[in-house]
């Protein structure tokens, strides 16, 4: 752990926080923005199905389409920023190298440019990349040395990208299967790192097979305690362990409230209908050594006391599909069809993550304060 926090305070990780305060406020629009499309203009959002909301085409499709451009450009954006503080020489053809490798790494010339490719999940691949770039043409003598290094790394970005795109269509995932004990974890941990996440969002889990057994067998039979898969991510992690996203960020953003005795108001709002991307960013959470503690501890404790809950039939388990921005502690609640006990077990959760994240919160602010 010392070594660690030793790491980040190195330039990289500095960097990165530089390029997020910098970025704060597009941030914030983007976060804002995609929560009122998903929530409320969205067919499928939560507040439209409640008070049956009605909105033209047109307003779903800016508030879309701002939201991909803002969200899906903002590995590039990072990447820039990071190679302008971290390099000394040539910082605009830095710049030129990082954008044009990352496009050509993730993106398919035959096809329009796909944006999530380049957006929160690519963030890793941004911090990996600037340094190197910064690095490498800091290590230009002349000019023309610069162009040479920027025509190589075009060249292998050209080479990476054709070889990724050959074993994304060869190359089969399929046998990796792994048990929901293990897949929680190793979820959490790829989403601290910036990488995309393994479990499937809470509308894919509505339709798997095993949420479509539980919901027939509730629909056949009075008392639904006996479904046939009690114990998954869909009945544990996503109602329980995911309250305002991966981490149970809800539960940071009501311990940064304790804290600095003031609302962190943007990131409530989104992390109240399970949109983690402002909390995890601008806290920051990610690559964050000092919070990856609670942001494991926090969803593993709630998954663990609504396994337990479950156990001791003190509540019936979720299977009823809700709208994936449904309130995070409303989630087991409404797929519980009404069951209080559902919901007092929700905010037992609620409040030992609260209690989980607050110390090292606590401890967090004592140094650096965060932002949200």
């Amino acid at each position: 752990m010392a070594r660690d926090l030793r790491n980040e305070g190195t330039r990289v990780l500095d960097s990165l926080r530089q390029a997020l305060a910098t970025l704060r406020p597009i941030l914030i629009i983007a976060a804002l923005t995609q929560a009122v499309h998903l929530s409320v203009i969205a067919p499928d959002g939560f507040f439209a199905q409640i008070y049956h909301l009605q909105w033209p085409r047109w307003s779903a499709a800016l508030l879309a389409n701002l939201t991909t451009v803002l969200w899906g450009s903002l590995a590039l954006m990072i990447a820039g920023l990071m190679v302008t503080t971290l390099s000394h020489r040539y910082h605009a053809l830095g710049v030129i190298a990082a954008l044009a490798f990352m496009v050509l790494l993730t993106t398919d010339p035959t096809r329009p440019l796909e944006w999530p490719h380049l957006g929160p999940s690519a963030l890793l691949l941004a911090v990996g990349l600037a340094p190197l770039l910064a690095w490498l043409f800091d290590q230009a003598k002349a000019e023309d040395q610069a162009a040479w290094c920027l025509t190589g790394v075009i060249l292998l970005g050209l080479v990476l990208g054709a070889s990724c795109r050959w074993a994304g269509n060869h190359v089969s995932w399929a046998w990796l299967t792994l048990p929901t004990p293990l897949l929680i974890p190793i979820n959490l941990l790829l989403v601290w790192l910036g990488l995309p996440r393994l479990l499937a969002p809470l509308t894919d889990f509505a339709m798997s097979p095993a949420a479509a057994a539980n919901l027939n067998f509730a629909l056949l039979h009075p008392h639904a305690a006996t479904v046939p898969y009690q114990y998954t991510a869909y009945t544990l992690f996503e109602p329980f362990g995911n309250m305002g996203g991966s981490g149970t960020l809800l539960a940071l953003v009501i311990a940064l409230a304790l804290v600095n005795r003031r609302l962190p108001l943007p990131a409530l709002l989104t992390s109240a209908v399970n949109l983690p991307l402002l909390t995890l960013l601008t806290t920051p959470v990610v690559l964050n050594v000092q919070l990856l503690a609670p942001f494991l501890l926090a969803p593993l404790a709630s998954s663990g006391l609504a396994a337990l809950a479950l156990w001791l039939h003190l509540m019936p388990p979720v299977v009823y599909p809700v709208p994936p921005t449904t309130p995070g502690p409303l989630i087991a609640f409404l797929g519980t069809n009404g069951s209080w006990a559902a919901l007092a077990i929700s905010a037992l959760c609620l409040l030992v993550s609260v209690a989980i994240y607050y110390p090292f919160v606590n401890r967090l602010a004592k140094g650096v304060t965060p932002h949200a």
